[in-house]
């Protein structure tokens, strides 16, 4: 009986397996479609090619990382976006068949090319050259800003600026006038960066132009010669080797160093955050007057990029260094950062502060974000725009002479009018940009900051 019943079972068992599996010897039955049979098969892959294009610049030379814009098919809207090499190509694979337009960009240093079209065949390497020709790297140098006069009740002000135009070699450029130079209005709304703060940063007033054109304009000469004690700063956060500041800026320091005269002196320092107990500031000895010393260490200042950039603790530091060694010759503060990060009111007051007990102005090379002009501007120190390496390189061409009083400059007036918003007896800054018209490129803007001490009282 038991034999019986086992036989039985196992009978059960193995049908139920069979059903289970089907008949063919691949597994489970593939699922039934809606029409029945089996699923049409995929689509062929679309055609492609592929795109070589080799950005250079007016002279042949290769640009590295200048962005790439490929609009394939052209006027399609669909764009393939990547950035030139260390050789100036940038490779596009699986382009679309037909035809594409191709253009480059390399600003701040580059203007844009025209784009180019040209067409895409399947299975093809297509090549293509892209000129972007270089911006125009004279630049400016704000040497002082000052408040002149105003009306009794504040409606109305005269504020005055110091500012130099150089070019690529670093030196002056002469003949601008008045018709060049322009203050243009700004559209304050509630709260604006170019207008009028406290200096906790929050929205003290708002300014118009009288004219929007300067009611005094003269030429300058620098004052006679002295000599100076030069404290270069460098900033090494991340950000600098991510926006390819370098070969561009260590060149600039180099030449700086190369053709520095003895009868001044220099220190180089560093700085950047990291993570454990590294010091922020790195210093590399004291003052010298054979800068040649220097060279070694800033032929190597793009290997030591990386980390944070604790710019108002590095700057209190470095201002207590100076005071601490102590130079014969008039000492200064050269801030090379060329960083478009804000400095916070908080880091314009600490680093005020730090210049004002020690008596040392704060000068930089730095595109002129707003609060590093402010900065710069009540610690009696230059700004010396750099925005993109090259222009860097013309800043420090023009520093000795910034340095030392000999760099002549433009005097300019502007009224304004003011609309105030707070209290009187709190001091405020006005920001500003004005507005230098170049034969060789468009416009230069070039940021200022003025300091205009507390508010009238209510009428």
């Amino acid at each position: 009986m038991n034999r019986k019943l086992l036989a039985l079972l196992g009978s059960v068992l193995l049908s139920g397996l069979l059903a289970a599996c089907g008949s063919d010897s691949g597994g489970a039955t593939p699922a039934p479609t809606s029409g029945g049979g089996t699923p049409p098969p995929a689509p062929p892959p679309a055609p492609t090619g592929t795109l070589e294009v080799r950005v250079v610049d007016p002279d042949g030379v290769p640009v590295p990382y200048a962005q790439v814009n490929v609009n394939a098919p052209a006027d399609s809207g669909t764009w393939m976006t990547s950035y030139s090499d260390g050789s100036g190509i940038a490779v596009f694979s699986a382009v679309p068949t037909g035809p594409v337009a191709a253009s480059a960009n390399g600003w701040p240093s580059y203007y844009s090319s025209d784009p180019v079209q040209l067409e895409i065949e399947t299975g093809i390497r297509a090549h293509v050259a892209l000129t972007i020709a270089p911006v125009y790297a004279g630049t400016a140098v704000v040497l002082a800003t000052r408040y002149i006069s105003g009306t009794p009740d504040g409606s109305e002000i005269e504020v005055e600026a110091d500012i130099a135009v150089v070019d690529p070699s670093g030196q002056p450029i002469t003949g601008i006038d008045a018709s060049q130079v322009t203050l243009p209005p700004w559209d304050c709304g509630d709260w604006d960066p170019l207008c009028i703060v406290y200096d906790d940063g929050q929205d003290a007033g708002h300014w118009i132009p009288v004219t929007g054109t300067p009611n005094a304009f003269e030429w300058m000469l620098g004052s006679a010669t002295s000599t100076y004690a030069a404290g270069l700063l460098v900033d090494q956060g991340t950000y600098v080797g991510a926006e390819h500041w370098d070969p561009g800026r260590k060149e600039a320091i180099v030449e700086f160093l190369d053709s520095f005269d003895p009868a001044n002196s220099v220190a180089l320092a560093e700085f950047r955050s990291l993570l454990g107990p590294s010091p922020v500031v790195q210093y590399n000895g004291g003052f010298t007057s054979d800068a040649s010393e220097l060279r070694p260490t800033a032929m190597s200042l793009e290997w030591r990029v990386g980390g944070g950039s604790p710019v108002a603790q590095a700057l209190s530091e470095m201002i207590g260094m100076i005071d601490w060694l102590a130079p014969p010759q008039t000492p200064d503060l050269v801030l090379v950062r060329p960083a478009w990060r804000e400095l916070t009111a908080q880091e314009v007051q600490s680093t005020v502060a730090a210049s004002g007990a020690f008596g040392i102005p704060v000068n930089a090379i730095a595109p002129g974000d707003l609060g590093t002009t402010a900065a710069v501007s009540r610690t009696g120190g230059a700004l010396l725009i750099a925005r993109f390496p090259a222009q860097m390189r013309t800043a420090f061409r023009a520093l000795d002479a910034v340095l030392s009083g000999s760099m002549p400059f433009y005097r300019m007036r502007f009224r304004l009018q003011l609309t105030a918003t707070t209290a009187a007896g709190q001091p405020r800054t006005l920001r500003s940009s004005v507005g230098i018209a170049l034969p060789e490129r468009d416009e230069l803007w070039v940021p200022i900051s003025v300091r205009l001490g507390p508010a009238a009282p209510a009428q």
